[in-house]
């Protein structure tokens, strides 16, 4: 696993994520790494995204979100143009059980195999705040991620089964498979789709 250097703490019960590092040295010039508690990804065009995943972003980011690191992002920094995201990750912590992916997606300038590389890039470095010395994350638990669409409740009423269709085929994409007990899942999480992914 890549070292971007994160920086964990908790506070109140609350996890706090921050990390902005640059990606050149792992082969990708001009692009970073980021926690929305250094840049929050703003989506103003979903029509560059999947389906609902702007939604998802801009959700994650409400109440606080974006101060806790609630969305991983990497973002195009080049001399003379404004920084531009490219793939992100919205992710939630629940007690000492396993880091949630709510979703994640890239950007339609990017081929799906490029796409597919940046969103790798954002797993690793939520499995890095997993294994952070002071995030309260199970041993268990720290090679293991886990998919839900508990979010999605609240989106809104007529497009919310697209996004459902749109977030589980992400899900699907990038190895989360449906979980099957045991390990029993949180209460929060029953009602919606779970998918489980062991690195």
């Amino acid at each position: 696993m890549p070292d971007y250097n994160v920086k964990v703490a908790v506070r109140s019960g609350e996890v706090y994520f921050r990390v902005d590092h640059g990606l050149t040295g792992a082969g990708y010039p001009h692009l970073f790494l980021r926690s929305s508690s250094s840049a929050a990804p703003v989506l103003a065009d979903p029509g560059r995204w999947p389906t609902g995943l702007a939604w998802s972003i801009t959700d994650r980011l409400r109440n606080g979100g974006d101060e806790k690191g609630r969305v991983l992002a990497v973002w195009q920094e080049t001399p003379g143009h404004p920084p531009i995201p490219l793939s992100v990750l919205a992710w939630h912590a629940h007690g000492t059980g396993p880091l949630y992916v709510f979703d994640a997606g890239h950007s339609s300038v990017l081929s799906p195999e490029v796409g597919l590389e940046l969103i790798a890039l954002l797993l690793d470095a939520l499995l890095e705040v997993a294994v952070h010395p002071k995030a309260p994350v199970a041993l268990e638990w720290q090679r293991r991620l886990r998919w839900s669409q508990a979010a999605l409740k609240h989106a809104p009423h007529r497009e919310r089964p697209d996004y459902r269709r749109g977030n589980l085929r992400r899900a699907s994409r990038l190895s989360f498979s449906k979980h099957q007990p045991p390990p029993t899942a949180a209460s929060w999480t029953r009602g919606a789709w779970l998918g489980e992914r062991t690195f």
